[in-house]
């Protein structure tokens, strides 16, 4: 029986160890989207505009890197010397495939012959054979792959042909800047109307459910210290040592978190005199989300929607496993403490080698579990120590009368 409860104890802790690093995994692979921002046009523009558009933007002041394209669904590429064929997502671009994979180094598309190739598209394709310079033939074109692309999608990329007309533009938004003015100024310089989305906000909406067990985890025993030291706060050295603790611990959540009080710049508005910015800002964003629920999803858009949704689904999970974890990870003395953290750190490390590689400099991970493990030691032994405190006061008091 004690056997059971000691693993039961241990599947517990693994369990909530697993959906965190998994939702921090999810979350970390999303970090270069929320400088990315799509236009879905009104008036497509054909690939020869699209190109001219970039040599446009280029002789500008401060040129945005950007991509025109459009997707073509349930298409079939093959490859005739292997005999083999696979239906994907063919995206005919402008030139450019950076903005559309920002975390990848992928040379423009100069030649009309010229294509990208996804790594399970090349799998299907080509088998364990090298695929860069071999030829993959769709819609009759026979075209040579130039990179592979680390996307889980079955997908070629293709230069756009003059008369193509393309329905969305791609741009990524300097850090530092203003979003919106960078996102105006551009429409207003090149003509171009639609309704922009932000992969940002699923980005930024997957990192807060990510770090919900964190937060979760250290506040815990902020909450252990504060409740003692208001408790005996008619002691004030028992109310300041507890004060302190709880003090040194929230900085140490912020720092391990990454958390910052900075608002994003689109987030406030250009003027405080502007009260209606709220309201438009909230309609937007209420318009935005429900435009992109309702509307066909491209690969781009499951490219962040899918990590969001298991970032959000598995943060979710974690934080409800947390009760579990705190009541059953609780050391009791110096040794459980010692062999506690070093286990979450071991943890702490397969998951980095398991998962994104964003997760080897994750304090979250690393940190905040352990941070917290030992916290609620030292909580206990903190409330212990006030209460013989309190206790020894006033037995001191009853003998030699007030202090």
């Amino acid at each position: 029986m004690r056997a059971l409860r000691l693993g039961g104890r241990l599947g517990l802790c693994l369990l909530f160890f697993f959906c965190f690093a998994l939702s921090r995994s999810a979350a970390k692979s999303l970090e270069e989207f929320p400088n990315l921002r799509s236009l879905e046009l009104e008036t497509p523009v054909t690939g020869k505009l699209a190109r001219e558009m970039e040599l446009r933007e280029l002789e500008s002041e401060k040129p945005v890197a950007f991509t025109a394209w459009r997707q073509k669904n349930y298409q079939t590429l093959e490859n005739q010397d292997l005999s083999r064929s696979v239906q994907g997502e063919v995206v005919l671009l402008a030139r450019a495939a950076s903005p559309l994979f920002p975390q990848e180094s992928l040379p423009p598309l100069e030649g009309e012959g010229d294509c990208l190739l996804s790594e399970p598209a090349a799998q299907e394709l080509f088998g364990s054979a090298a695929p860069l310079g071999s030829k993959v033939e769709w819609n009759g074109q026979k075209l040579t792959v130039r990179s592979i692309l680390q996307t889980n999608s079955l997908l070629l990329l293709v230069r756009a042909p003059d008369e193509e007309e393309l329905d969305h533009v791609t741009l990524q938004v300097s850090e530092g800047g203003e979003p919106w003015r960078i996102l105006a100024e551009f429409q207003a310089r090149h003509g171009l109307s639609g309704l922009w989305s932000n992969p940002g906000s699923w980005a930024a909406t997957a990192r807060l459910c990510s770090l919900l067990p964190a937060v979760a985890l250290v506040l815990s025993a902020i909450f252990a210290f504060l409740k003692t030291a208001f408790a005996l706060s008619e002691y004030p050295f028992v109310f300041l040592v507890g004060l302190s603790a709880a003090g040194v611990l929230w900085f140490l959540l912020l720092w391990a978190t990454g958390f910052s009080l900075q608002l994003p710049l689109e987030l406030l508005p250009a003027k405080w005199s502007d009260f209606d910015f709220w309201g438009r800002l909230a309609a937007e964003k209420r318009e935005e989300l429900l435009r992109f629920l309702v509307s066909e999803k491209t690969c781009f858009d499951l490219a962040v929607l899918l990590p969001a949704l298991e970032a959000c689904g598995l943060g979710a999970a974690a934080t409800a496993l947390f009760p579990f974890f705190l009541r059953k990870a609780s050391p009791k003395n110096g040794r459980d403490l010692g062999l506690g953290c070093a286990t979450l750190m071991v943890l702490a490390f397969l998951a980095s080698l398991w998962g994104s590689a964003g997760l080897a400099r994750d304090r979250a991970l690393w940190l905040c579990p352990a941070i917290s493990l030992a916290a609620a030691f030292f909580a206990e032994h903190f409330s212990r120590w006030a209460k013989s405190f309190s206790k020894g006061l006033k037995n001191a008091q009853l003998f030699h009368g007030p202090l």
